[in-house]
């Protein structure tokens, strides 16, 4: 799916590939990876970024196996109330409850509740809003 401009929806459920060179807004944001996921935005109060399960796409799993090739979300920024996030690279992710899990690469997270790193994702700096100092 390519969308030129701004994506807006009470609820955004995506398996496979997608384009926004805008904003994508949805109250909650679920997205499988299954092919490269690219947004210049994205905002809502829940957003979940996971792998996804092996389906129907045979042949595609094969090539992807063959060629390393794994599915990836890029988008500059990432806001909402709960996020959790794999293999995502952003500038910068906001949230008040904040999950990046294997293969993220952000450099800068802004959260106010809780904020979780894997030991393989990459963050340049973490920041708690509302008075707490940065980490690094």
């Amino acid at each position: 799916m390519t969308v030129q401009g701004d994506c807006t929806a009470e609820r955004f459920n995506a398996k496979g590939g997608f384009t926004i060179g805008g904003l994508l807004n949805a109250d909650r944001v679920e997205i499988a990876l299954y092919g490269d996921c690219r947004a210049r935005e994205i905002g809502g109060s829940s957003i979940a970024v996971t792998v996804a399960k092996h389906g129907i796409y045979a042949l595609d799993k094969l090539l992807r196996a063959l060629t390393r090739n794994h599915p990836a979300l890029a988008a500059e920024t990432i806001e909402g109330d709960d996020v959790t996030l794999v293999r995502t690279t952003a500038a910068v992710v906001r949230g008040k409850r904040v999950v990046l899990g294997p293969g993220c690469v952000v450099a800068l997270v802004e959260y106010s509740e809780s904020c979780e790193v894997a030991p393989d994702a990459q963050v340049e700096r973490r920041v708690q809003v509302g008075g707490a100092a940065a980490e690094g």
